[in-house]
This record gives structure tokens, sequence and C-alpha cells, in this order.
């Protein structure tokens, strides 16, 4: 796959409205929920892309849910917070967390923008924006 497919093929479902968003991890083991990141491993498997997924609790890793219960999280490649390397190196990401500065004295990050009310939708268009750090430059290993 390409870094354009890859790129398409997640946006596409940051875009799509029957996507579902989960807070605080990858992606939700009991439902659709994911991320916008998992979002992102998710296009990356549905364009022939392997990741090992594997099932794990979020106890000690995350903050529990208001009721205090432990969720089940997935985890691609062992990463269930960040994206794994192999994705955010296809796509071109300089950092797994999506780490960009939307100003000079600014540091913000994908991951940081889904956990703190921004929509699905609303993180493609930061996305497409292109903000400055997000992606590596062309020919930046």
């Amino acid at each position: 796959m390409t870094r354009q497919e890859l790129l398409d093929e997640w946006l596409k479902r940051l875009e799509a409205p029957e996507s579902v968003q989960f807070t605080g991890a990858l992606a939700d083991a009991n439902g659709p929920g994911r991320c916008c990141l998992g979002h992102a491993c998710e296009a990356y498997i549905a364009l022939g892309g392997r990741l090992e997924v594997t099932r794990m609790s979020d106890a000690g890793l995350l903050e529990t849910n208001k009721l205090g219960a432990v969720r089940a999280v997935l985890a691609y490649n062992g990463a269930c917070m960040t994206l794994p390397e192999t994705v955010a190196d296809t796509l071109g990401l300089r950092d797994i967390a999506g780490e960009y500065s939307p100003t000079e004295s600014q540091t913000e990050s994908l991951a940081n923008n889904n956990d703190s009310g921004l929509t699905l939708p609303e993180i493609a268009r930061i996305i497409r924006a292109r903000p400055r750090g997000l992606f590596k430059e062309e020919g930046e290993a």
C-alpha cells in the first residue's frame, strides 16, 4: 500500500458517519469504537497490512471509567495508546501520537485531540490541513 492509499482510507473512516469514536486507548475490544489513531490501524489492516491484534485490560494503563470499571482494549503490535511504528511510518507521520505544532509555541497531538473532545471529522480536518510537524517532509527518513 502507498502512503496516499493509507491516508485516503484513514480519512474516509474518520469522516464516515457510522464510525464510532473511542477515547483513552486505540480501540474498544468489546465494540466498534476506535480512537482516531485506532481507525488508522484498522485502515492499515483493511489495505493488507499485517498487525498483531491482541486483547488486553487497560488496568494500570488508563483511567478507569466513571464507575471504576476496567475496560478491555485492543493493542496493535503491542501498542494500545499510540500508533505502532509501522503504521506511523507508512502514513509518513513524524510521531506515533500524531504530534504537530499549530503555532510556534504550541505542541498538540491527534491522540490528545481525540481524548479532549474533538470529533473524528474535526480530527480529519486537522489532518487534511497538514499542520506543521504532523507529516515528514518529502525524502525525510
